[in-house]
């Protein structure tokens, strides 16, 4: 019985689509600033686990609470535009 040929382009499409690329960018980043926040507090003298998962736990809120904030802002049309008319 012969196998069906596998398109590389079906491939890409099956793995990189517009739901699976931003999650494996978001895990990639996550995992780096991990690895950041890791070395840093390495080399400032910090070696418990948890104090460096605390660490990065802050920086990771700080950047979900600062991009929900602007992905919400973004949608709103003159929010982040130079057309906002201040009222007084």
């Amino acid at each position: 019985m012969a196998t069906p040929a596998t398109d590389p382009s079906d491939l890409t499409s099956q793995f990189l689509n517009k739901f699976m690329l931003p999650k494996i960018a978001l895990t990639i980043i996550g995992i780096a600033s991990l690895l950041g926040v890791s070395v840093t507090s390495w080399l400032e003298g910090i070696q418990d686990p948890f104090a460096i998962a605390a660490r990065w736990l802050i920086f990771a809120t700080l950047g979900v609470l600062l991009g929900s904030s602007l992905w919400e802002n973004a949608e709103k049309p003159g929010i982040l535009s130079h057309q906002v008319e201040l009222s007084r």
